[in-house]
């Protein structure tokens, strides 16, 4: 588990699913919940007094999947998620969301392993 390599003076407490967990919060037994900074911002206004860390444990990579042996669609996704970045629209999405200075948008592939396919 990510938290437990990068917190060296925290115990992580296992819970059921994500209201379990912040349940815990809530409750007052535990100090601390992770979670991503979109999803964190909403719960933080449920629990008063809780405040978001200016810092991050980790960075947040999402990805594409695609059925097996289907190389065109595997070539179409990463054309489609290359122009989107290059053009704007990933930005322009970021922006509505209201997510700036949060979330930002990937730097462009410099090599696409599909681009042979």
């Amino acid at each position: 588990m990510i938290l437990e390599r990068t917190l060296k003076n925290a115990k992580t407490v296992a819970a059921e699913n994500e209201n379990a967990a912040f349940a815990l919060m809530k409750e007052g037994k535990a100090e601390g919940y992770a979670q991503n900074r979109f999803m964190l911002r909403a719960r933080a206004e449920t629990l008063p007094g809780a405040r978001l860390l200016d810092d991050s444990f980790a960075g947040l990579h999402l990805a594409f999947a695609v059925p097996k042996n289907r190389p065109a669609a595997a070539r179409y996704v990463a054309q489609f998620v290359e122009k989107a970045k290059g053009d704007g629209t990933v930005q322009r999405v970021i922006q509505d969301a209201g997510l700036r200075g949060e979330v930002n948008v990937a730097p462009p592939e410099q090599e696409s392993p599909y681009k042979g396919m």
